[in-house]
């Protein structure tokens, strides 16, 4: 297994306009780290904390950091 690197955005959700933040991450499993990403943010506590994550581009990462 191999390690890849992984780009992601948290955007608001719904009608909640948040400014987007990018993130890099070196992950062993993609998919999993993505799933489970999306859960931990969309599952929050605090609903001022709950977000969407979206896999982005390496270029767009490096335009967005």
């Amino acid at each position: 297994m191999n390690a890849q690197d992984c780009y992601i955005k948290l955007v608001g959700i719904g009608d909640k306009v948040i400014k987007p933040t990018v993130s890099a991450h070196r992950v062993w499993d993609k998919k999993l780290f993505l799933a489970c990403k999306a859960k931990e943010y969309a599952n929050h506590k605090n609903e001022d904390e709950r977000r969407g994550v979206i896999e982005i581009s390496s270029a767009e990462y490096q335009a967005n950091k």
